[in-house]
């Protein structure tokens, strides 16, 4: 993914700004009460300096004013410049949230879930805390440079032009620097997200690690990609340290000298000791702004990139909003001379010119050898993917004029693995139809047979299942996603090995209901348990991506040698495992 440039990404933030501009305009009149509350400091004390002790009253009564305006303007700052920042931070992650949800399903094959998160959370904290620090400290340390900067010049513009030399030659080599360690930024940040992706790889598979013992390798591992982050992470701080080390060694020196010559100057009486004292509280001032400036600068990086990275997520093109909307209604579903291979593996044919026609109403079972295609069939109907050629037709229109919501509206997909939600069984079966009514809800547990462990559960419906659903069997998952499927009223069930994890009694029930129900929806299961699919009304066999043959499961006996043979394959497998 290419780098955005950061007038690109600053042109972001001003968008995102823009709803907060009466705010902005709060925290720039605090700022400038907060700076010149703290300027006013300098001409007070050299008021006490110089002036009898009459005047010191006064004097004192101004200073707690003065401090009194500022801590009530520090605090609208702060709390002001807060809430922009966290209300930013939720309108970006809001977007980008929805943002996502449109993208293709290809897309996600190349981006990382652990790189997602960690844009999500992580990067674009960093944008809360670049706008915390562009208001809260270089407004701020900006103000406050320029502010003693010309109250110096009312002292002495021989002191003040070393000040000045002093800040050129702090500020040449910074932008220079400050390339290198955006550099080095984006290579850190690279290499934390290889320790995110190890960690977060690890647990998700953590059975496997326990089965083969592999604890050891998977720490060795970790540490290893640690210690890469490391090297990294050292030059990155190496760099900023002794950046930050000249510079603070140039201005202690410059201080020293601006003390030495000052002392002269009073000797001779060119100056006051007020003058002098005055000086120096505008010189420290000035010099601890601009090192704040150079150290917010330095930070400025790495929250760059990490704005770039969730920014450049808004670049990924969506899928197409500009389609037809119509209804698309129950017909015949056809596929014309479709042909198809994955965005991955290119090179790869997984259907090739294949034409089949499934009519309404129908039950319909997709067999085939592994590799044949068949859940690209189901994945293609619902335009996971595009065809690469050939056109699929729902009711002789072309799938792909049609806007996608309108045309999963006809779809209840039920896939190979089961996605469950860390939340309660009635809300993982209300997940695909909120306003399902009780009385669907009822006719789901069922038909899917989910009622048989239902009474089981603590809490029945409401009772809770677990991260992902980890409280329950495969099994159990599988007739949970039925359920879910069957509430959507979707005229077109599509069931993916949807019962590989049931055991082929409970499935052939379950499968006999869906049938029963087929006249009022047509329904598509791909399956391996041809036993399961012999009283389907179609059963169509996949070979090599094509059509092998069509019909009912006693017409296929008859004509199609590979069906023949899926199910001899099929029957020894199970005579083996008997």
């Amino acid at each position: 993914m290419h780098l955005m440039s950061n007038y690109k990404i600053l042109h972001l933030f001003l968008k995102y700004l823009q709803p907060y501009r009466f705010k902005i305009f709060i925290v720039l009149i605090s700022l400038i009460m907060v700076s010149g509350s703290l300027l006013y400091v300098g001409s007070a004390i050299k008021l006490l300096i110089d002036h009898n002790c009459s005047c010191v009253n006064i004097i004192i009564a101004q200073i707690s004013i003065t401090i009194v305006i500022f801590s009530i303007f520090s605090f609208l700052r702060s709390f002001t410049i807060n809430s922009i920042s966290e209300n930013l931070i939720l309108d970006i992650r809001s977007d980008l949230f929805k943002h996502l949800l449109k993208l293709r399903i290809s897309t996600f094959a190349k981006l990382k879930v652990t790189d997602i998160n960690n844009r999500l959370l992580s990067n674009i904290n960093s944008i809360g805390e670049l706008i915390n620090n562009l208001f809260s400290f270089i407004l701020r340390n900006s103000i406050m440079f320029l502010g003693s900067l010309m109250l110096m010049f009312t002292q002495s513009n021989k002191f003040t032009y070393l000040v000045i030399i002093m800040f050129i030659t702090i500020a040449l080599p910074m932008i220079k620097i400050g390339h290198y360690i955006r550099t080095l930024a984006h290579i850190t940040q690279f290499e934390l997200l290889k320790i995110h992706s190890k960690i977060d790889e690890s647990f998700n598979n953590i059975k496997l690690i326990y089965a083969f013992n592999q604890q050891s390798h998977q720490v060795d591992t970790l540490n290893t990609i640690q210690r890469e982050y490391f090297v990294e992470f050292k030059r990155k701080i190496k760099l900023r340290s002794m950046f930050f080390a000249l510079t603070m060694a140039l201005v202690i020196s410059a201080i020293t000298f601006i003390i030495w010559l000052g002392s002269n100057d009073i000797a001779v009486g060119v100056m006051s000791s007020g003058d002098l004292t005055s000086f120096l509280y505008y010189a420290i001032v000035a010099v601890a702004s601009l090192g704040g400036i150079i150290e917010s600068f330095a930070k400025f990086p790495g929250y760059f990139m990490a704005a770039e990275k969730v920014f450049s997520l808004f670049e990924i093109d969506s899928v197409e909003s500009n389609l037809s909307t119509n209804e698309l209604n129950n017909g015949v579903i056809k596929f014309n001379n479709v042909s198809f291979s994955y965005p991955s593996r290119p090179n790869i044919a997984i259907l090739s010119n294949c034409s089949l026609s499934i009519a309404p109403g129908q039950f319909v079972g997709i067999v085939g050898k592994s590799g044949a295609g068949k859940s690209t069939i189901l994945q293609l109907l619902i335009k996971f993917y595009d065809p690469t050629t050939g056109t699929i037709q729902i009711n002789n229109v072309d799938i792909s004029s049609v806007h996608l919501p309108q045309l999963r509206k006809n779809f209840s997909y039920i896939p190979q693995e089961t996605y469950i939600f860390s939340d309660t069984i009635k809300n993982n079966i209300l997940f695909s139809n909120q306003h399902a009514s009780s009385e669907d809800i009822a006719y789901a547990i069922q038909v899917a047979l989910l009622d048989e462990f239902l009474t089981k559960m603590p809490d029945g419906l409401n009772s809770f299942i677990g991260e992902k659903g980890n409280m329950l069997s495969g099994g159990q998952k599988q007739r949970l996603a039925i359920a879910r499927g069957l509430i959507t009223k979707a005229p077109v069930m599509l069931l993916d090995e949807a019962t590989n994890a049931i055991d082929s009694k409970t499935e052939k029930i379950i499968l006999n209901n869906l049938r029963s129900i087929s006249p009022q929806k047509t329904i598509i299961v791909v399956t391996h348990r041809i036993s399961a699919i012999e009283k389907a009304d179609n059963i169509i066999v996949l070979d090599n991506g094509k059509v092998n043959a069509q019909g009912n499961h006693a017409k296929l006996m008859h004509h199609c040698q590979l069906y023949k043979e899926l199910i001899r394959r099929r029957t020894n497998s199970s005579n083996c495992k008997a």
